[in-house]
């Protein structure tokens, strides 16, 4: 007969290592959550995009919540989800401020993006990534909504549909 016991060594190599991967699971995670602060979103300053001006973030906020999407010429889902924004854009345009950041290093990129979905709110761009590499965005499209006050609620690293957007605008607003 065979004996289907595993070594206690083994056995007790195993514990250890899923302990630290846990432990350092759980600090790397509390780092990562963490997120800018209220003043640095506020102090974000979202660049011209076209003819446009750069404006601060905090600038916008005083008008409510804001919602932050970042796009790029070459990523399709970005382009997939901007007619859904542009359509809560315009029912909830009222309550909420939907921007749209571009991460392309060309303007004209961004602008043809902005052309080819038809989207009518303020769009600004981001050609370094900092704004993005703020919010801890890591993949694209990105989306951040963030409270009258400057703190992040939510962010999203994938594409949204309109319910979606309604959903976390909701939240926002309660």
């Amino acid at each position: 007969m065979v004996s289907r016991r595993v070594p206690r060594p083994v056995l007790v190599g195993a514990t250890v290592l899923v302990v630290a991967a846990v432990v350092a699971l759980v600090a790397f995670r509390g780092e990562a959550d963490d997120g800018p602060s209220p003043d640095e979103v506020r102090a974000v300053e979202l660049g011209a995009l076209g003819d446009g001006a750069p404006v601060r973030l905090g600038d916008l906020l005083t008008d409510g919540p804001v919602v932050v999407n970042f796009f790029a010429e070459w990523c399709q889902p970005c382009r997939q989800e901007m007619p859904a924004f542009e359509r809560v854009h315009q029912e909830r345009g009222d309550d909420v401020t939907i921007v749209g950041v571009s991460i392309d290093h060309q303007a004209r990129r961004g602008l043809e993006v902005v052309d080819e979905t038809g989207v009518t709110y303020p769009t600004y761009a981001d050609p370094t990534g900092e704004v993005l590499a703020l919010f801890e965005g890591t993949q694209m499209p990105t989306t951040v909504f963030v409270n009258p006050d400057g703190s992040v609620a939510a962010t999203h690293m994938r594409e949204l549909e309109a319910d979606d957007l309604r959903a976390e605008i909701d939240e926002l607003l309660a």
